[in-house]
């Protein structure tokens, strides 16, 4: 395929490059164990070529239960922005590699499904926002970093309500340094609640972020409430409502720099509560 950015906005660098890429995978399942295993190989015009590989075995300890091990590498090319964004990008970047594990264990039930993951990431020339040598902050390599965690995940059914939780907890370091990775929350909760009358359907869902670290200071946890509605009028006509940050939650998510004479830090913008109203009509 070719990667084009031609048509957007700024002066870059270069606007395209092709990318040339091949699958192959095959799996395995004899109602007790379970096997995949894919290789892909990569072809970047400006990053040259790699392989990759995911190797997966799953194993039914009951009807009910299934144990699974897996391990996979990664390959992520810089994008046009990391490296030609005018003012910030960096054409030094090199591509991302990473070697991916996780342990994990599935119950499945009639109408309760939880699912918990145990995972280590490790990543070389990681991609991420950092200081070069003028103060600046632009896209770098971070020589080795590790990202590792458990993922626990909960749904189910109560009284026509469709519950889906969610909770990661995850370390993310620069392994040579010990310092953490700007801008990734340890802890990470999503929840949402969904129900259908008839015609109509209606949800809630929130989204914690807890306490990170950022650019020039720790940045404060925050949660976040949106409301989603749809009513199908009929066949072909129906209608739909989103309200996202439905509190007006006033938060920071992103920082950008520090007057250091006064101590005070200035932030990137976070929306207000958003409304959205839609309608769709199939003829």
């Amino acid at each position: 395929y070719k990667d084009d950015i031609s048509g957007t906005s700024g002066d870059y660098a270069e606007n395209s490059r092709e990318v040339y890429a091949g699958y192959i995978g095959g799996y395995y399942d004899n109602e007790q164990l379970l096997a995949n295993l894919a290789v892909r190989y990569d072809d970047d015009q400006y990053f040259g070529d790699e392989t990759t590989y995911t190797a997966a075995v799953g194993y039914h300890l009951h009807e009910n239960a299934t144990f699974r091990l897996s391990q996979s590498t990664g390959f992520k090319a810089p994008t046009f922005n990391d490296l030609y964004y005018p003012m910030s990008g960096n054409p030094d970047l090199v591509p991302e590699t990473s070697v991916n594990q996780e342990l994990g264990l599935s119950l499945d039930f009639s109408d309760v499904s939880v699912d918990i993951s145990v995972f280590r990431n490790d990543i070389e020339n990681l991609i991420a926002w950092a200081p070069n040598a003028a103060g600046n902050w632009q896209p770098a390599n971070i020589n080795e970093a590790r990202h590792e965690g458990v993922e626990f995940s909960f749904t189910n059914e109560i009284l026509g309500f469709d519950n889906q939780f969610n909770f990661t907890y995850l370390n993310a370091e620069n392994t040579q340094t010990g310092a953490e990775q700007a801008y990734v929350s340890p802890r990470t909760v999503n929840w949402s609640v969904a129900k259908q009358w008839g015609d109509f359907d209606a949800g809630f869902d929130m989204q914690y972020r807890s306490d990170r670290q950022g650019k020039v200071t720790e940045l404060s946890s925050y949660t976040l409430w949106n409301l989603t509605a749809n009513y199908q009028l009929n066949q072909a006509l129906s209608f739909s409502l989103r309200v996202e940050n439905l509190f007006d939650k006033q938060y920071n998510a992103v920082d950008s720099s520090m007057d250091y004479a006064t101590g005070e830090v200035f932030y990137y913008n976070t929306a207000d509560r958003r409304f959205f109203v839609g309608a769709s009509y199939q003829f």
